[in-house]
């Protein structure tokens, strides 16, 4: 009698075991043939991005956070060395790429992974990179003085 209860206790544990594991299976299934719109909420971007014809009245500057987040601005946006901000008229997209704010903002530099541009950055860094280069120079020309 022991036997024959026990294979039984077997037989429901298996039974239990298989039915849990084909529900499981059966959600998983379901969930992966939902359609995610995940860049259906960035149409707009995507085209301005895209698109060749006039690009140089359709700049943009995309930031992607660290937590995910992106912001993009369009056609024009300053970069404050003082504050270390960037700032300009877009929109931010949360983590999901839907929309949490669109108009002027401010993103502090270091929250920032990455940026993506289409257009040709030009600054102050040119007249750094100038006096860097006199320096080495005169740098250079000091040693091989000295060395003589």
């Amino acid at each position: 009698m022991k036997g024959n209860s026990n294979s039984k206790n077997k037989m429901k544990t298996k039974k239990i075991i298989f039915c849990t594991a084909l529900i499981i299976i059966s959600i998983v299934a379901i969930e992966a043939c939902k359609t995610y719109y995940f860049r259906s909420n960035y149409k707009e971007a995507i085209e301005l991005m895209h698109e060749t014809k006039n690009i140089g009245a359709k700049l943009f500057l995309k930031a992607h956070f660290k937590n995910g987040d992106v912001c993009i601005l369009r056609n024009s946006w300053k970069v404050d060395t003082v504050q270390n901000t960037v700032s300009g008229t877009g929109t931010l997209y949360d983590f999901n790429r839907e929309i949490t704010f669109q108009g002027n903002v401010d993103i502090p530099i270091d929250s920032i992974a990455i940026f993506e541009t289409n257009k040709k950055i030009s600054g102050s860094e040119t007249g750094r990179l100038a006096g860097l280069y006199i320096l080495a120079g005169v740098d250079v020309a000091i040693g091989v003085i000295l060395h003589n």
